[in-house]
């Protein structure tokens, strides 16, 4: 929403000691990859003062992020141990992750050069059995993928449930710096926070 680094800014602001110490665009950069869980972002924040003497600034971003991706893919898989049962639509789940993040970076490719921004995979509701939306479910529920409101398009309509995979994922795949390596922290969330396309 319009408020969510507002929000997410003054959690930090009453639990971050010398947070006036770290970059903006660092500390803006992690709101966003801890996909609205502030507990995730104050440990980003955290883990970044701990380190920062220790390595350069990106180096240290990517490995906190994906660090802090790695253990919510940890926790989802033990969902597997848990209910057996699920183990192939989980693990077809993880797959159907990555593929939303290729999806969402190669979508940006053309987006990001119009200053615009692509989040969101449409699935065609007509398409989601029972056991589809058990792992879409399951995935929501992890906090790997948000839901958001479905869409119509076209007449007859044809009606899609809209998803935005975990923005730890999409920084993985380089999704909002068009593939390139050594992207800054300010660019990359200058381009998140471009308006996002129309479909």
């Amino acid at each position: 929403s319009d408020s969510y680094s507002v929000v997410m800014g003054g959690i930090a602001g009453k639990r971050v000691s010398n947070i006036a110490n770290i970059p903006d665009d660092v500390v803006e950069l992690f709101k966003y990859a801890a996909f609205g869980i502030p507990r995730a972002f104050l440990s980003m924040i955290w883990e970044y003062q701990r380190r920062k003497s220790r390595s350069t600034q990106q180096s240290i971003i990517n490995s906190i992020t994906q660090e802090y991706l790695s253990s919510r893919l940890l926790e989802y898989r033990s969902l597997v141990k848990k209910v057996p049962k699920f183990r192939t639509i989980i693990l077809a789940g993880e797959d159907l992750l990555n593929e939303m993040g290729t999806l969402v970076r190669d979508a940006n490719a053309k987006a990001i050069p119009a200053q615009e921004k692509q989040i969101s995979i449409g699935i065609l509701k007509d398409d989601v059995s029972p056991i589809v939306k058990r792992m879409l479910d399951l995935l929501v529920e992890a906090g790997l993928i948000y839901q958001q409101t479905d869409v119509s398009h076209g007449l007859p309509a044809r009606v899609y449930h809209r998803y935005v995979p975990h923005t730890a994922v999409l920084l993985g795949v380089r999704a909002f710096s068009l593939g390139q390596h050594g992207t800054s922290p300010r660019q990359i969330v200058e381009v998140i926070k471009y308006k996002t396309v129309k479909h």
